[in-house]
């Protein structure tokens, strides 16, 4: 479904009411963003392009469409020989590499994420292109031929965001029966969803 088609699913949900548009397109985009971080949608797995760990830099910016960092392959600039570096966890990181700043150069071979930034175990020795297994935020709908970043989940879109709605117009037993509809839906997708990280297969 479109945004707009959406917006009028919604909208007959709650009775054919015209008053509150802005906030129906508000909580359906709000509940995209839930549904996002409740189940692993293939949709929202992406190899991120674009960004570069320059030679004698240890950190970069996590490119902010990314929720969460999976996996990662390396190429040294201008060759094609990809290298993996894994992903592991802030502890696990602190422990093996004490100091804030690398003292060694070379590839890096392991990275963490503090906040928005990726920081590897070593100084680049050259110039590194990133391809970064990520899941990403969905993009918000304001136009209103957009579609929802995750297919065939329209029926979970128009449930959650309708009982988000009845709360916004404090009327819970509403809310609560189109959100235990969601949650049925939910269930039904976490079924049909697995796996948690994404295959580091060599980029085309």
């Amino acid at each position: 479904m479109t945004f707009s088609e959406l917006k009028t699913q919604v909208k007959n949900n709650l009775g054919g009411r015209t008053d509150k548009d802005s906030i129906i397109a508000q909580m359906i985009n709000f509940a995209v963003q839930q549904m996002a971080k409740a189940v692993n949608w293939n949709d929202l797995r992406q190899i991120v392009t674009g960004t570069t760990l320059s030679s004698g830099d240890h950190t970069v910016s996590l490119p902010s469409n990314i929720r969460l960092l999976t996996g990662m392959r390396i190429v040294a600039d201008g060759t094609t020989n990809y290298q993996i570096v894994e992903v592991i966890d802030q502890k696990e990181f602190e422990n093996k590499y004490p100091d804030p700043v690398p003292t060694v150069s070379g590839t890096p071979v392991e990275a963490t994420v503090y906040g928005r930034t990726i920081y590897f175990d070593k100084k680049a020795d050259q110039d590194y292109n990133l391809y970064l297994y990520a899941r990403v935020y969905p993009t918000d709908m304001s136009d209103d031929d957009d579609e929802p970043s995750m297919t065939g989940v329209d029926h979970m879109i128009i449930a959650l965001a309708t009982a988000l709605m009845y709360l916004h117009l404090k009327q819970p037993e509403s809310a609560s029966v189109w959100f235990d509809l969601y949650k049925a839906f939910q269930a039904d997708a976490m079924n049909e969803v697995t796996g948690a990280t994404v295959t580091l297969a060599e980029p085309n």
